[in-house]
């Protein structure tokens, strides 16, 4: 059941009420090659990203990398690491992974860039919270704030593409 839709994001919950999906997606008028660029230069990202700033770790498909998050909150700053391994990797166009990340539930995170005929790129961002007692109690919630954390990641990624 979808949950909540505007330009660019959607909230679904798919398993009554213990699983949910949030899909995101813009368009940056660039080539797909440039975007792939920026997004994996993880040197930079903390530069421009407002709150994925950084992968450490072997980047190559099964590789154990840790990814490292900003986290912002009643006026307190925090990076979190988080050790997954990259279960989706295409070189040049996807990479994510699928593990727990805390308070009992998982996530199945994707980033991809997609060539479009008109020489621009559609970067797809997606991401499903499951697992455990938690995902009654805390996935909506969770989910929701993937959904706004990666619209704004999804806006600052066009902006650093597109030099704005």
């Amino acid at each position: 059941m979808q949950l909540l839709e505007n330009e660019v994001g959607k909230l679904f919950e798919i398993e009554d009420g213990k699983a949910f999906r949030v899909e995101t997606e813009i368009t940056i008028n660039a080539p797909a090659d440039t975007v792939w660029a920026v997004l994996t230069d993880f040197d930079k990202l903390k530069e421009w990203s407002p709150n994925f700033i950084g992968l450490e770790g072997p980047f190559e498909k099964d590789g154990d990398v840790t990814a490292l998050f900003k986290v912002e909150a009643m006026g307190f700053s925090k990076v979190i690491r988080a050790r997954h391994p990259l279960v989706y990797f295409e070189a040049g166009r996807k990479f994510g992974w699928s593990a727990p990340f805390g308070m009992g539930l998982s996530d199945n995170h994707l980033y991809e860039v997609e060539p479009l005929e008109d020489g621009t790129t559609r970067f797809y961002q997606s991401d499903e919270v499951h697992g455990g007692v938690m995902e009654h109690l805390m996935g909506h919630t969770v989910a929701k704030g993937m959904l706004d954390g990666y619209l704004a990641f999804n806006r600052a990624l066009k902006a650093r593409v597109e030099g704005e």
